[in-house]
């Protein structure tokens, strides 16, 4: 206890003569401009999204644009090439995968240049365990922008229906050719039953977002820089039209004439989302996001996280007249 404490102790006074010396260091601004970009391209090719119905892996097309002051035009497309309900054992052959498309826009309420701290790292390594950094804080512009936004989106995802005959109060329910309602079991095969829900509707919230683009000479460093956009956002969902269909495979062909889009199956019209955005703002760099919230669809089956990264493209494009 007595090593570990004075190995602690010994690493604060190390930390601290670091940020104590690099807060001495001499510096200049370079430039200091967080307005250089307005268009932002993210391809990434690892989009995974760890839904309770399904687990899907993809790729993930977006696009932001801050098209005028108070104007900002969003598009997001995501399409999985792994979908574990799509592949699964007993899953029908051409089924197509998860996708989610989304349409929209930001009013900015507010769209300023304030003055803020930016953190320069002039060094950084790593022993051990331990990563040791060398920064200081330099005072510099940064765009803050605080927005409504909004759009259209739709969901397309896969699921299952386990062929268990003691739930009943939570499975799927079909209505067969001669009008009666059952609830969905292969009493033949006694295989997994594959459905699909497309939903549509409306998406709206709230969005923050700071832009820095900040790079300094440092004496004994040479140029450092500050260079990120970070987003956050929180929205309501909201898709009126829900959708189910049923997709048995070749052995369960005896249920082809059985529908699935009928009142008795419970259908969840409202979700939510968390979001967060990371981009380098430069002309080619790294960006990251991360959602979590509940996605609308399927009553009983609505709890995502998505995780992805890739490539980012930063453009400077002429702003509307508006």
């Amino acid at each position: 206890m007595k090593t570990s404490l004075k190995g602690l102790v010994a690493l604060l006074i190390t930390a601290n003569a670091i940020i104590t010396k690099a807060q001495t260091v001499s510096y200049k601004i370079v430039e200091n401009d967080p307005d250089k970009r307005n268009l932002f391209i993210h391809l990434n090719p690892f989009n995974t999204q760890a839904y309770m119905a399904d687990i899907t892996i993809g790729y993930n097309v977006q696009a932001t644009w801050l098209a005028a002051k108070h104007l900002q035009i969003q598009l997001d497309y995501r399409k999985a090439y792994l979908d574990m309900n799509a592949t699964g054992v007993f899953s029908p052959k051409g089924l197509k995968k998860s996708s989610q498309l989304e349409i929209g826009g930001a009013f900015n309420l507010t769209n300023r240049l304030k003055t803020a701290g930016h953190k320069v790292v002039l060094r950084s390594s790593t022993s051990g365990r331990y990563t040791y950094t060398s920064s200081i804080f330099v005072m510099g512009e940064a765009r803050k922008i605080f927005a409504l936004r909004g759009g259209f989106l739709t969901f397309y995802s896969n699921h299952k229906v386990d062929n268990d005959f003691t739930k009943n109060a939570d499975g799927m329910q079909g209505k067969t050719a001669d009008g009666q309602v059952k609830y969905l079991r292969d009493s033949i095969n006694f295989e997994t039953i594959n459905y699909t829900a497309r939903s549509a509707g409306f998406y709206g919230g709230i969005d923050f977002k700071t832009v820095r683009q900040l790079i300094v000479s440092a004496e004994g460093y040479g140029n450092r820089a500050s260079k990120t956009v970070n987003n956050f956002y929180l929205d309501v969902l909201f898709t009126p039209a829900v959708k189910f269909e049923l997709k048995p495979n070749s052995g369960q062909a005896y249920m082809s004439g059985v529908d699935i889009n009928i009142p008795e199956n419970k259908r969840k019209l409202m979700g939510w989302r968390f979001g967060w955005h990371y981009t380098l703002n430069q002309p080619c760099g790294f960006n990251a996001k991360m959602e979590i919230g509940q996605q609308p669809g399927p009553a009983n089956e609505s709890f995502f996280m998505t995780v992805g990264f890739g490539m980012s493209i930063g453009l400077k494009t002429k702003m509307l007249p508006i």
